[in-house]
This record gives structure tokens, C-alpha cells and sequence, in this order.
């Protein structure tokens, strides 16, 4: 599918039975974040019941370098929550996060790559993301990884900057 530098990483559709790894990865990721002081993840966001249940739904996809997972993405058709008054147009990518071990070596941008593949796949000509509003960093790799941001949402439990880039 897409290669790095050096690497040729795989993605497929996760099973149920991915769940533990799925789980796991983002755990991961929802620690380092929160090492870091950024409250966007919680490690019991990411149990595998719920994840089972998005999995049953093709929403979860996992990176694969010779049968290792290197990270995971969700893909969504649809984002009501922070992309009220928009249909139909976008794929909507959450939940990007890379296998420890795997950070530092463009598994980032190579998931997010296969996102935007399967996307305009779909007929869709918009990637949309966001992140956490203060996630300064995540915010600078979306914006050179050719995002553009296009607003804020606002609400009650949830701030996040709105990005979205054209296929």
C-alpha cells in the first residue's frame, strides 16, 4: 500500500479480534498524551467492548508492517458532533495513533495517507480531523501535513480545532 522512506505498511480493515492490540495502541497513546498534559484521550475511552462494537462496524483500520501493527485509525462517514451542517462530501479520520516502537518513523502520515486513499475511494473529495483545542503540536503536523484549518468547535465538553484537506 503506501511506503515510507523505507517502510511498506499495510492497512486493513480491523476484526473483533483486534480488539486487545486496537485497545492497546491507543491506551498507549491516550497515556503519552496525558504525560504530556494534553486531556484530549483517557486510557477507558479505549475499551475493547466499545471498540468491538466499532470494529463490527468497519470503522477502525490497522496499520501492518510485516504482520506487526504499527497504528490505528477510524474512519467515519459522518461527524454530527463537530461537523454539524455537513454531509455527504468528507471521511471523517479520528482516533490516529501509532504502535509504541513505530514513533518517529512516518507511520503518522502513512496512516493518514491510507485514510485519505479510502476516502477518495468512497467519491469523497474532503479529509476531515481535528484535535483537541491547545494540542499545539498535533495541530503543527496537521497543518504540514497539508491541512488547512478551518474553524473551532466550541461546546459544552469538547473544544477542538477543525481541519480538512482536499483529495
Amino acid at each position: 500500500m503506501n511506503s515510507g522512506s523505507e517502510i511498506l505498511m499495510e492497512a486493513r480493515r480491523t476484526e473483533v479480534a483486534d480488539a486487545p492490540v486496537v485497545s492497546e495502541i491507543l491506551k498507549d497513546a491516550a497515556r503519552w498524551l496525558l504525560s504530556k498534559g494534553i486531556d484530549q484521550w483517557h486510557p477507558h475511552h479505549f475499551r475493547e467492548e466499545r471498540l468491538s462494537r466499532q470494529m463490527a462496524s468497519g470503522e477502525f483500520w490497522v496499520g501492518e508492517v510485516e504482520g506487526a501493527p504499527t497504528g490505528v485509525f477510524r474512519l467515519l462517514w459522518s461527524d454530527p458532533i463537530l461537523w454539524r451542517g455537513h454531509r455527504g462530501e468528507a471521511g471523517y479520520i479520528h482516533n490516529v495513533a501509532v504502535a509504541e516502537g513505530w514513533h518517529g518513523k512516518g507511520i503518522g502520515r502513512l496512516l493518514l495517507a491510507e485514510a485519505e486513499r479510502l476516502i477518495a475511494e468512497r467519491g469523497r473529495g474532503i479529509a476531515r480531523l481535528d484535535c483537541i483545542l491547545g494540542n499545539e503540536r498535533l495541530r503543527r503536523y496537521y497543518l504540514e501535513t497539508g491541512y488547512r484549518q478551518v474553524g473551532e468547535r466550541i461546546g459544552e465538553k469538547l473544544q477542538a480545532w477543525l481541519f480538512e484537506k482536499h483529495l
